[in-house]
């Protein structure tokens, strides 16, 4: 087991909400690339951050929000996949 490194004058570690969103974040993006935005449920999400549908939903308001921070993956994964996006 290794010791947290010291932060930096003025930095701040991110908050257990703010680690937890990322990581939600994280795990869309690898289920959209993989499977499409219409494929993929919060459920799986939930599931790959190890929390709930309910906790994904208290993080983002619905999968709509997602939509817009991935579009440009969308874009790119749609225009070089054969499955239908």
């Amino acid at each position: 087991m290794s010791l947290p490194q010291p932060l930096s004058v003025g930095e701040s570690r991110p908050s257990r909400a703010e680690r937890t969103r990322g990581q939600i974040l994280e795990a869309a993006g690898l289920r959209f690339a993989a499977a499409g935005y219409a494929a993929t449920r919060l459920e799986d999400v939930g599931q790959d951050v190890g929390i709930g549908r309910s906790a994904v939903l208290y993080h983002f308001k619905d999968k709509s929000f997602f939509t817009a921070r991935y579009s440009t993956i969308f874009l790119v994964a749609c225009s070089i996949s054969s499955r239908r996006c």
